[in-house]
């Protein structure tokens, strides 16, 4: 099997960035301007909001601006199982330790949830505790500890789910148990 590469995309990274930038400057103007929202909250609660708004707006915009800056591995899809790179590590799910790829939805937004053998393992594996809390409410909630979307890919949700089929079929019938 030939290794298939897929990149964040750096044109919905802009997209992202500037829709960050609009909402830090909403933030400051909350903050530098309270008096200017007569909404019946009082200024301290405003200006609580909008630097919040400037916290978090603001860090998805530096998240958004390293999309853009650097051409990032996504995904690495070869005869070894799937690389998935997300933060400073990479995570590789070997194919005798996929069941299955599923789509599943919420509200809108489809994600593509990776079925593996042995679930709590993965979970175990992580390092980061974040990640390891958002591990067990993805299994709780969708099945997997894995669910990936190609929002901010550059390949659509369809495609990459039939890449991924295929790939699980080719390999599926040549790897070996350990």
């Amino acid at each position: 099997m030939e290794n298939i590469t897929i990149y964040t995309n750096r044109i919905k990274g802009l997209v992202l960035f500037l829709g960050s930038c609009a909402f830090v400057a909403i933030g400051l103007w909350l903050v530098i301007m309270p008096e200017k929202f007569d909404s019946g909250y009082s200024s301290v609660f405003i200006k609580v909001a909008g630097i919040i708004s400037v916290l978090f707006f603001g860090f998805c915009g530096i998240m958004a601006l390293r999309i853009i800056i650097f051409k990032k591995i996504a995904l690495l899809i070869n005869q070894n199982g799937i690389l998935i790179n997300s933060g400073t590590k990479g995570t590789t799910i070997r194919w005798n330790d996929i069941n299955d790829f599923r789509e599943v939805k919420i509200r809108s937004t489809k994600f593509i949830a990776i079925d593996v053998k042995e679930p709590q393992y993965y979970i175990d594996q992580e390092p980061n505790n974040f990640k390891k809390k958002l591990m067990q409410f993805n299994l709780n909630n969708y099945g997997s500890p894995y669910a990936i979307s190609s929002g901010t890919y550059t390949i659509n949700h369809h495609d990459l789910l039939d890449i991924l089929n295929r790939a699980l079929g080719q390999n599926s019938t040549h790897t070996t148990l350990s």
